[in-house]
Formats: structure tokens, C-alpha cells, sequence
């Protein structure tokens, strides 16, 4: 997969735009399957997806929203919370990695089910 977190010219400091995107491999085994992911939860940062981007999905007694992908993308924003971004102890890397590590889990849990 990729993870680009960039700041476009029109956004404000301290927001991102971010764009996950599986590779080849992952889309095509994905495609029957959707493949929601809970975005991950980072001191000082707020991370919010796309109109597009989103589904409810029935755990327990109630739904929950998660991240979608879309043909094989995944977009949303990231802000700087409560803190002003010069100061962020929490690193464009650790939102990222954190977002990689989300989607690979949710890959290897539904690949493990499939297998049953």
C-alpha cells in the first residue's frame, strides 16, 4: 500500500490531505470483500475521512462508523489538535505508520477469515 499525507496550497497549517492506496494485489482480493478499517486514535492529532470514504458496520448491538476504501483508495484529513503543528510531539511518520498499521491488520483478519 501507499500512504501519502500531504498539505495542499489551499489547506490552513496543520491540515493534511491523506490518500491511502492499495496495490494491485491487495485492490484485487479486495474487490468482492469490502474492507473497512477504524482509523487510529493519536495523542495531538485528529484524523477524519471523505464523504465517500465511510460505512457503518454492525459489531455488537450497534454500528459503527469506519473507514472505506474505493476502488482500492482510501481518502481523508488530518489535523493538528490542540496544539499548533510547529509544536505536534506527534509526527507525520507516527500518523502514518499508524494508518499502515490499521489497514494491514484488517487485511490479515479478513484474509484469516477467508481461509475458513
Amino acid at each position: 500500500m501507499n500512504i501519502e499525507i500531504i498539505q495542499p496550497v489551499a489547506y490552513q497549517y496543520g491540515a493534511w490531505q491523506i490518500t491511502v492506496t492499495l496495490n494491485v494485489e491487495e485492490k484485487n482480493y479486495f474487490e468482492k470483500y469490502p474492507l473497512p478499517f477504524c482509523l487510529p486514535a493519536l495523542p495531538n492529532r485528529l484524523i477524519v475521512w471523505d464523504q465517500d470514504y465511510i460505512m457503518a458496520v454492525a459489531e455488537k448491538e450497534e454500528p459503527v462508523l469506519k473507514a472505506k476504501f474505493v476502488d482500492g483508495v482510501w481518502r481523508g484529513r488530518l489535523y493538528s489538535n490542540g496544539i499548533a503543528e510547529d509544536n505536534n510531539p506527534t509526527s507525520i511518520d507516527v500518523v502514518k505508520q499508524a494508518i499502515e498499521k490499521a489497514v494491514s491488520e484488517n487485511i490479515s483478519a479478513i484474509k484469516e477469515i477467508c481461509k475458513q
